[in-house]
């Protein structure tokens, strides 16, 4: 084999068989692809921290063993998660990308690892709504939330067929006032009522509101579809949109690993800006479009009335971050990335020195991560690569997906949750 980053000899091949629990046929099968994945790391990686030490350096490696801090929390036998939040006191919601068509798109889970039960929120027919009357309820929920005030937060990007549709013939319908956001109190579910933010005169017709933040009076909000970032003021109710069509907020190019996502999926148009963290002091917004690399702003200046020719001077690279699925932020300002190339969650310090938190083939592009109160980090794995919207139109996503977590003794961030 004409790659020296990884040889595979009939002995080698028989270990990764044992470890893999594939027959020694499928192992041989797959071992030319992790040869290539590892060069193609390789080449990622090498001197993409030019500002640290070599020590410091992210050295990604390909390592199909099992890590035993990881716990499978629940498991879903038939609909991939996106996404996880949890209430101090110990509630669990989940997002649904609707990979597999309409139904369920936020959830409450409960019970054992086994066979959880999983109960739509705030109710089956919200989670269903009828055509003649869409905004009945969820048209696409991307990105729920327990904020520091205890209510959920939920965001609906609008678009009725879901962005992950795998019927690539039918053409995304966004729906007049679907895009919003929505504020549910939880304290009591016999009496729960909601608020609701509108936000169809802040998006563009190719919009796709992916996630959010809050920080304090304001809720930043992620658009990967036209890609910018939408600000909205709680208390005065202004909105803005800031950052619009930026190139820090563009995705270029656009790949994973070897893959040209752009060539597997030609209308593919939702990798652009959509993951964001706010500093815990609330003075620094991250952001990032899903290919990386991750870049960072004073907060000020996208909620500032100044212009977005201003803004982008502003703009600071923060760290050369891989192609992600999800981030969190910890209460001391360290950032989490999940490297869904590699199958790895990347710690990031406020310096943005790099480190390997964990990794492990179980975690199949994470998501929408989140940090409770108890030093969990909680990891969706959503296997979202093998479905068919990223995969030729084919869905090879191993059912049940699962949800983990591992504690990394951090806490979360006081201005975003508790």
């Amino acid at each position: 084999m004409n790659n020296h980053y990884f040889s595979f000899t009939g002995k080698t091949i028989a270990i990764l068989a044992a470890m893999t629990c594939f027959t020694y046929s499928q192992a041989e099968a797959v071992a030319p692809l992790i040869s290539q994945l590892g060069h193609s790391y390789h080449k990622r990686y090498k001197g993409s921290f030019p500002h640290h030490r070599a020590e410091h350096a992210y050295k990604p490696v390909i390592d199909l063993k099992k890590d035993k801090r990881l716990i499978e929390v629940a498991t879903s036998s038939n609909r991939i998660w996106n996404g996880v939040t949890t209430t101090p006191d110990g509630r669990i919601f989940v997002t649904f990308p609707q990979v597999e068509g309409p139904g369920t798109q936020l959830a409450q889970i409960s019970g054992n690892t086994v066979s959880p039960s999983i109960v739509p929120f705030p109710s089956a027919a919200w989670n269903n709504p009828p055509n003649d009357n869409p905004l009945q309820g969820f048209l696409h929920v991307t990105d729920a939330r327990v904020g520091p005030d205890g209510a959920l937060w939920v965001l609906d990007s609008g678009i009725r067929t879901g962005i992950y549709s795998q019927q690539g013939d039918i053409p995304i319908q966004r729906v007049e006032g679907g895009p919003r956001l929505f504020k549910f109190n939880i304290d009591n579910l016999q009496e729960m009522h909601y608020d609701v933010i509108d936000f169809t005169d802040y998006t563009e017709s190719d919009s796709a509101l992916t996630n959010f933040r809050l920080n304090g009076d304001t809720v930043i909000i992620t658009d990967s579809g036209h890609p910018g970032l939408i600000v909205h003021n709680l208390k005065t109710d202004d909105t803005s949109r800031v950052l619009d069509r930026a190139n820090a907020t563009i995705c270029h190019p656009k790949m994973v690993g070897s893959r040209n996502l752009s060539e597997i999926n030609p209308q593919l148009n939702t990798l652009g800006v959509r993951h964001l963290e706010i500093s815990p002091d609330g003075k620094t917004v991250y952001f990032q479009t899903a290919c990386g690399s991750m870049n960072k702003i004073a907060t000020h200046w996208l909620t500032d009335d100044v212009s977005d020719d201003e803004r982008v001077q502003h703009i600071e690279k923060f760290a050369d971050t891989p192609f992600t699925g999800g981030t969190a932020i910890d209460s001391a300002g360290n950032l989490y990335i999940s490297d869904i190339t590699n199958s790895s969650i990347i710690k990031y310090t406020p310096e943005g020195i790099p480190s390997i938190v964990i990794q492990d083939p179980q975690l199949s592009w994470v998501a929408n991560m989140w940090i409770d109160g108890k030093g969990n980090l909680w990891l969706p794995a959503s296997q979202l690569g093998n479905t068919p919207f990223l995969n030729n139109g084919q869905n090879k996503v191993a059912y049940p997906v699962k949800l983990f977590s591992i504690n990394v003794g951090a806490l979360p961030a006081p201005n975003d949750h508790r």
